[in-house]
C-alpha cells in the first residue's frame, strides 16, 4: 500500500504478477491472491487501459478474506472522542470512534 506523503490519508493498492522491484522497500505488502482467485487476477491483467496505462474501466474489489492474521496477538484499541453540540435547544452528544492498531 502506499500513499502520496505524511497526512495525506490518500492510498493506493497494487496488485502485481510479479517481482516489482521498483515498489521494494517503498510499500507495504500486506497480503497474497491465493486459491481461484489468482484466475482474476489474470482477467485483471487483460483489461482495456488508456495512454497512461489507467483501466478504461476501473475494476472494483467486492470482498476480501482473511485467511491468517498474523498479528493475532494484536488487540485493537478503541479511542472515544466526545464533543457536545447544542441544537434547538436541547443536547446532543457526538461520539466519534475510531480504531488504531500500535
Amino acid at each position: 500500500m502506499a500513499n502520496a506523503g505524511e497526512d495525506d490519508n490518500g492510498f493506493q493498492f497494487f496488485f502485481t504478477l510479479d517481482s516489482q522491484l521498483d515498489l521494494q522497500n517503498k510499500n507495504l505488502i500486506f497480503g497474497y491472491v491465493t486459491g481461484e482467485t489468482i484466475y482474476d487476477m489474470l482477467e485483471l491483467e487483460k483489461a482495456l487501459v488508456d495512454e497512461n496505462d489507467r483501466p478504461l474501466y476501473a475494476p472494483k474489489m467486492i470482498k476480501a478474506e482473511l485467511l491468517n492474521n498474523p498479528f493475532s496477538e494484536i488487540i485493537p484499541r478503541i479511542i472515544v472522542k466526545e464533543s457536545e453540540e447544542v441544537k434547538d435547544r436541547r443536547k446532543v452528544k457526538i461520539i466519534y470512534v475510531c480504531s488504531i492498531y500500535p
